[in-house]
């Protein structure tokens, strides 16, 4: 074989060593969008097949606002009745039924991990992506965990035997929530810092759709 003939072979080679490459780049970021409109945008298993992140934040957000309401009530019966319902928004396996989404923040959070998770699989490589996901991954499993307490708490208060009994397990249901979805800057520094266990929903959103804008996510400005 002579050079020209050696010479040919080998830009062949490089030729398409390089559109394997490109083809395996671009099948890695479809992957990686994929994953993102699921959080941010479209989920086929959600209600009304919103991301799921945006389910997590509306079930905590009605969970609030009945917890709210139970601070408000000077009947025990309704008190409760108040804290169920926002239950049923954390977990409808637990109240099935509700004002929530039937879908439930919990459920909601486990989701949004498990996304995040197999998006940091396929971003192998990707260190835009990756520097981002693992803060968004750290912060849906704080708030993952503060539903867990929070799932206690309200048992604490539909426990109670009396308005005055249920006042401190009220209260600190409301602002367990309030972490669960702004998040908390427990050291007082002046910052909610994910690696320190204060980030929330708003934290991992943030993350995600700073991913989502760096991977040119067209539903996502």
């Amino acid at each position: 074989m002579g050079r020209s003939t050696s010479r040919a072979v080998s830009v062949a080679v490089l030729l398409v060593s390089t559109a394997i490459l490109s083809h395996a780049t671009q099948a890695q970021d479809h992957v990686v969008q994929d994953h993102l409109r699921h959080l941010l945008v479209r989920a086929d298993t959600t209600p009304g097949n919103r991301g799921v992140i945006d389910i997590a934040r509306t079930e905590a957000l009605i969970a609030q606002q009945a917890v709210r309401a139970a601070r408000g009530q000077s009947d025990l019966a309704a008190l409760k009745a108040q804290v169920v319902a926002a239950v049923n928004a954390l977990d409808p396996t637990l109240v099935p039924t509700g004002p929530g989404l039937g879908y439930g923040l919990r459920p909601a959070l486990s989701a949004t991990v498990a996304e995040i998770t197999a998006l940091i699989s396929a971003a192998s490589g990707n260190n835009e992506v990756l520097l981002r996901a693992t803060p968004a991954t750290v912060s849906a499993q704080t708030a993952l965990t503060r539903t867990d307490e929070s799932i206690a708490i309200a048992r604490q208060v539909l426990s109670a035997g009396s308005v005055a009994e249920a006042e401190a397990p009220l209260a600190r249901l409301d602002a367990a929530l309030n972490r669960i979805i702004a998040g908390e800057d427990l050291d007082r520094d002046g910052e909610i810092a994910w690696s320190r266990g204060e980030g929330g929903l708003r934290q991992t959103w943030s993350f995600v759709r700073q991913m989502a804008i760096g991977e040119g996510l067209a539903e996502v400005k």
